[in-house]
């Protein structure tokens, strides 16, 4: 039975990118017509903009035949892939001919059934296809490539092109055929991609689809949300009653424009009423939420054994106690070495939770993966209650940890007031017996972003606000001012929340400061921009070789 058209969803933010997928699959069937890879982080919303994109295939056009297909990580028997595959092809392609709904949304309906349906309704490629399918004496290999043809035999013997998305895509690298995993099908659709007659959209995380041994396609990767559309997807999952006026920008600056973690803490906000009640929901979906569970599975996807797990957060946690440096601490290179297997120090990086390779690896940009993993240490590794990281992650957050000191300026935006703070730095990090190299680098980086926001600040209230948080393993500094104008003037771009990219054209100061502190961060504040520094005690003080170059 055919039933109304459904109410589709919105993506924010992804208006442009949906518009251009569409584009490219009414291209299919013409010399236009290309196949692309979709990539993307992990909650980048690959998967929501696939899910819309079919629909707007389904009801807006009769020309090509929308199939969209998520790869199941359970399934991964060739023979059975190949067949829910089909499956799962012939009952979308009979729906699209049908506008039936309920037979797109229908799982339990047979192949041995919808083959015999597509036959009595003259496609005869679809009972030849099945009936292979279903005599178990074929090779697996040979009617796994026959299935991924099955769109293009439609598409000649119907004269109707199809657009093939796949989600998940990289999981086909573990398909096994007789037992043995089958590390190249994937590449198998180097055939089916090439068609002019089908286009295919193939979609997984980046770092996983690079790794895999994929056909040369045309790439484009989703990026980060832009704060506007962040806080509109946020403001749409807030429960009814929560405060969405209320939203402190520097939660929005640190989820940093993700939306799987833009949606699901706005989803776990209770009351929203004041700033601690949205901190206080993010620390709760990382520590024991819903978010807690997906990103532990994605952590558990690359370390399946419970010993290499504890292993892999031990490398990690030490990976970021080392900050940005790159190559590692020798005493830290050796200690990844000596915990993991090379397969498993190969899973860091593929994995994402750590970024760089061939010794130099360093935390990622992604604050959430990072906080997740300091928390997810105190919970298998230290052995603390859930309840009790909870209030430890929030009072660090605030300052209020008993193993953190907290001081603040004021201080005009005016000449050489910059000197003011690193007077004051100097004398703190005497009496806490800081070592004076140490002490010295920090200083270079705060001078430099308190001369940034000096030069290039406009409006706010004429001055700058400097603060410290002194850590057993760190020191933090931000720099706060009005306005985004003088990370623009340094890089030529608008912030976005998260760290700037490495070899920007402009941004001598950015470069000056990441020379002398291990980390550096743009995100809102409560007053403008904030610019945060960080230094790791335990790492030796010397400048970043990598920017010797940029030495004056």
């Amino acid at each position: 039975m055919q039933e109304s058209r459904p109410h589709t969803e919105t993506l924010p933010g992804r208006e442009e990118e949906l518009q251009r997928l569409y584009r490219r699959c009414l291209a299919a069937g013409s010399p236009a017509a290309e196949s692309l890879l979709l990539a993307g982080d992990l909650g980048m919303g690959k998967t929501a903009l696939l899910r819309q994109l079919g629909l707007q295939l389904f009801w807006k056009q009769e020309r090509v035949v929308p199939f969209r297909y998520s790869v199941n990580s359970a399934l991964l028997e060739m023979l059975d892939f190949s067949r829910d595959y089909l499956r799962a092809f012939l009952r979308q392609r009979l729906a699209f001919d049908e506008r039936d709904q309920a037979l797109l949304r229908r799982e339990d309906v047979s192949l041995t059934e919808l083959a015999g349906r597509a036959e009595s309704m003259g496609h005869a490629w679809a009972g030849e296809i099945a009936r292979r399918v279903l005599r178990p004496a074929e090779d697996p290999l040979e009617l796994f490539t026959a299935v991924l043809q099955a769109p293009a035999s439609s598409a000649s013997a119907t004269g109707k092109p199809v657009a093939v998305l796949v989600d998940d895509a990289a999981a086909l690298a573990g398909l096994n055929r007789a037992g043995r995993v089958h590390a190249d099908a994937l590449a198998l659709f180097s055939g089916p991609a090439g068609d002019l007659n089908t286009v295919h959209i193939l979609a997984d995380r980046a770092a996983l689809v690079r790794e895999s041994a994929l056909p040369v396609l045309a790439e484009t990767e989703l990026q980060p949300l832009l704060p506007a559309d962040a806080g509109r997807v946020f403001a749409a999952m807030l429960p009814p009653g929560a405060a969405s006026d209320s939203i402190p920008a520097s939660l929005l600056g640190h989820l940093a424009g993700n939306p799987l973690y833009l949606r699901q803490v706005a989803s776990a906000v209770k009351r929203g009423a004041g700033e601690e009640d949205f901190w206080s929901a993010y620390y709760e979906e990382i520590v024991n939420g819903r978010l807690h569970r997906i990103l532990a599975a994605e952590f558990k996807r690359f370390f399946p054994a419970e010993t290499e797990r504890r292993h892999a957060l031990e490398v990690i946690r030490r990976v970021y106690a080392s900050g940005a440096s790159s190559p590692l601490p020798w005493p830290v290179q050796v200690f990844v070495e000596e915990k993991l297997s090379p397969a498993a120090v190969h899973g860091l990086v593929i994995s994402g939770f750590v970024c760089g390779g061939f010794g130099g690896y360093r935390p990622p940009e992604d604050r959430v993966l990072r906080d997740f993993i300091n928390l997810l240490f105190e919970r298998e590794i230290t052995r603390r209650a859930p309840g009790e990281i909870l209030q430890r992650a929030l009072a660090g957050r605030t300052g209020a940890d008993p193993l953190c000191r907290a001081w603040e300026w004021t201080l005009p935006l005016e000449p050489r007031a910059e000197l003011v703070a690193a007077e004051s730095l100097q004398q703190i990090g005497r009496n806490l017996q800081v070592p004076e190299e140490t002490i010295g680098q920090l200083q270079m980086a705060m001078i430099e972003a308190c001369i940034n926001a000096i030069e290039h600040t406009k409006g706010g209230d004429g001055r700058m606000h400097v603060s410290l948080k002194t850590f057993p393993d760190r020191w933090e500094v931000a720099v706060e001012s009005a306005g985004l104008a003088f990370v623009q003037a340094e890089t030529g771009e608008p912030m976005t929340g998260i760290e700037t990219r490495e070899g920007a054209p402009r941004g001598q100061g950015i470069r000056l400061m990441k020379r002398f502190a291990d980390a550096v961060r743009f995100e809102p504040g409560s007053r403008g921009t904030r610019v945060v520094l960080v230094k790791n005690l335990s790492v030796s003080a010397h400048p970043a070789k990598e920017d010797m170059a940029h030495r004056e």
